[in-house]
C-alpha cells in the first residue's frame, strides 16, 4: 500500500513538471514575437523616447531655474540704490552681464549734435525708433544713453523732429543693459542711424572708447520721449513644458506595454483556437 502512493505520487511530481515545461514552452513561443524586426524597432522607439524625454524635461527645467534666477537678480537691481559704474565695472573695465538691469547714476553733458536712433523699434504694436545720445560723464568717461522711445515709421529712415536732450549740467538715473550682440554693420551709426546699440562699434563716431553697453534713462524724462518700460517678470512656459516631455516619455512607456499586451492577448487567443480545434 505504501509502496502504491509513493509510485503515485512520483508520477504525480513527473506529471506536474512536464506540465510545467510544457507552459514555459508555450510562453516562450508567445512572446517570441518580441525579437522580431517590428518589435524590436518599437522597443527601441521607447526607449529613445523616454531618454530623450528625460533629458528635455531636465533641460526646460533648468532654463525654468535660470529664468528664476535672472529675474530675481533684476528685480533685485532695480529695487536697489542707484550707484556709480565703478560698482559694476570688473578690473579690467567690462561689465558683467549680470549686472543688467543696475540703477546708474551718472553726471554730466549730453553731445546735444551726436543723437542717433535705434531703427524699427515697435512698442505696443506702433513703429517707432529709440534715441541714442552720448553723454560725457564728469569723469571723463562717455557712456552711450538711451533717451527713450518715439513713434515713426518703420522705413529706416531718421525722424527729422528728434527731442533734443538737456543742455548743460545733467544728473541722470537710468537702467544698464549690455551691448547688442550684433556685427559692425548693424550697430555702426551710418547717417545718423543703426539697428542696434553695441558701443563698441561707434569708436569712429565717438572719437573715443565708449563705456560697455549703454544706460536706458528714467529720470529726468525728455519731452516727447518715452522712457524704457520695466521687463516682464514671469517664469515662462518652462515648467510646462518639462512636464509635457516628462508625461511623452511615461505615454511611450504606457503605449509600448499597451501594444505589447494586446499582441499578446491575439497570440493567447490564436493559441487556444488551434488548441481547440485538435
Amino acid at each position: 500500500m505504501v509502496h502504491r502512493l509513493l509510485v503515485g505520487r512520483q508520477l504525480l511530481s513527473k506529471t506536474n513538471s512536464v506540465r510545467s515545461r510544457l507552459n514555459l514552452a508555450r510562453t516562450d513561443c508567445v512572446f517570441r514575437f518580441l525579437l522580431s524586426r517590428r518589435w524590436l524597432g518599437l522597443g527601441l522607439f521607447v526607449v529613445f523616447m523616454v531618454v530623450a524625454s528625460w533629458f528635455l524635461g531636465n533641460w526646460q527645467l533648468d532654463r525654468w531655474d535660470t529664468r528664476k534666477a535672472n529675474n530675481a537678480r533684476a528685480e533685485a537691481h532695480m529695487n536697489a540704490a542707484p550707484v556709480g559704474l565703478d560698482a559694476i565695472r570688473k578690473q579690467d573695465g567690462s561689465i558683467g552681464s549680470a549686472s543688467e538691469w543696475t540703477r546708474v547714476k551718472l553726471t554730466g553733458t549730453f553731445r546735444t549734435d551726436a543723437d542717433v536712433v535705434v531703427r524699427f523699434m515697435n512698442r505696443n504694436s506702433s513703429p517707432g525708433v529709440d534715441v541714442v545720445t552720448p553723454f560725457d560723464t564728469e569723469d571723463g568717461e562717455t557712456v552711450l544713453v538711451n533717451r527713450g522711445w518715439m513713434a515713426a515709421t518703420n522705413d529706416g529712415a531718421r525722424p527729422a523732429d528728434i527731442p533734443p536732450p538737456r543742455t548743460g549740467t545733467v544728473t541722470l538715473e537710468g537702467w544698464w543693459h549690455p551691448n547688442a550682440h550684433s556685427g559692425g554693420n548693424v550697430s555702426t551709426p551710418i547717417d545718423g542711424t543703426v539697428r542696434a546699440i553695441n558701443s563698441a562699434s561707434w569708436k569712429s563716431t565717438l572719437g573715443t572708447k565708449a563705456v560697455p553697453g549703454y544706460i536706458a534713462m528714467q529720470k529726468p524724462q525728455d519731452e516727447g520721449l518715452l522712457p524704457q518700460e520695466p521687463p516682464e517678470l514671469g517664469n515662462g512656459p518652462h515648467f510646462f513644458y518639462a512636464i509635457q516631455w516628462f508625461f511623452f516619455g511615461l505615454l511611450a512607456i504606457f503605449g509600448g506595454f499597451w501594444f505589447v499586451r494586446v499582441e499578446l492577448k491575439e497570440q493567447q487567443a490564436a493559441q487556444a483556437s488551434v488548441t481547440k480545434s485538435k
